[in-house]
């Protein structure tokens, strides 16, 4: 991996992404990231999750008032008969050693009139949580968009970053020739020194905004790095 790029991505994730190249052409368009982000984020999930929960609510509230409606059965024993105009009995129609079945319904009168306004009600908060969602989605295109451009360009400026390191190596590394050949003054030794400590501060200061950036889109798409690349050709 060049200039040892490879190892601070690789505390975000396995997969390795080139420095040499723009990590535009190597992860994914933006749009396919938030369509990933969609269905995987962990605050969206959330979310439907509640939403799922609040529509379970409003089927347990319209099918509540059943729990006071009941079936009764039992088998009774005795002689009974059904008596005709002749006031005989026919056996074949005795009602005696059957079983009979009964229906009973205990519903409150207060039940029964707030059902209808605690239905309108979980319907209600249903339809909130929902549009909470919206927000939601809304605010995580905007933050992804983001953190995606931040990261392209913390990438581009670690590359600058590098470039510049380069140059006040070889000025550091001139300085300090000429520097113990006395053909250079010490103060312009401590400069070329400096220099090139602030350079390697800028690129090491980079690289941890990039592994950030990178690790705040995994998060935020809730996905794996590789998910995230794109398929190279």
């Amino acid at each position: 991996m060049a200039n040892g790029f490879g190892q601070s991505i690789g505390q975000v994730d396995t997969v390795y992404l080139d420095i040499d190249k723009d990590l535009a052409s190597q992860l994914l368009p933006f749009e396919s990231i938030y369509e990933l982000a969609q269905f995987h984020s962990p605050v969206l999930k959330q979310q439907n999750a509640d939403i799922e929960s609040k529509a379970a609510a409003i089927q347990s509230l319209k099918w509540t008032f059943l729990s006071g409606v009941g079936l009764t059965s039992g088998l009774t024993r005795g002689n009974q008969s059904v008596v005709t105009n002749d006031n005989s009995n026919y056996p074949l129609l005795s009602l005696s050693n059957g079983y009979r079945f009964g229906f009973n319904a205990n519903i409150s009168v207060g039940d029964l009139l707030s059902r209808r306004p605690n239905i309108r009600q979980a319907q209600a908060t249903q339809k909130f949580a929902m549009a909470r969602r919206d927000v939601l989605a809304q605010e995580l295109r905007r933050e992804l968009y983001r953190i995606y451009q931040a990261t392209l360009l913390s990438q581009r400026m670690l590359r600058l970053y590098i470039e510049g390191q380069q140059v006040a190596l070889v000025a550091f590394q001139t300085a300090e020739i000429n520097w113990k050949e006395n053909r250079l003054a010490a103060s312009d030794y401590s400069s070329a020194s400096q220099l090139y400590t602030q350079a390697q501060a800028k690129v090491e200061g980079e690289r941890v905004a990039v592994s950030m950036n990178l690790f705040d889109l995994v998060t935020l798409a809730g996905v794996p790095m590789a998910q995230l690349q794109r398929l190279q050709r």
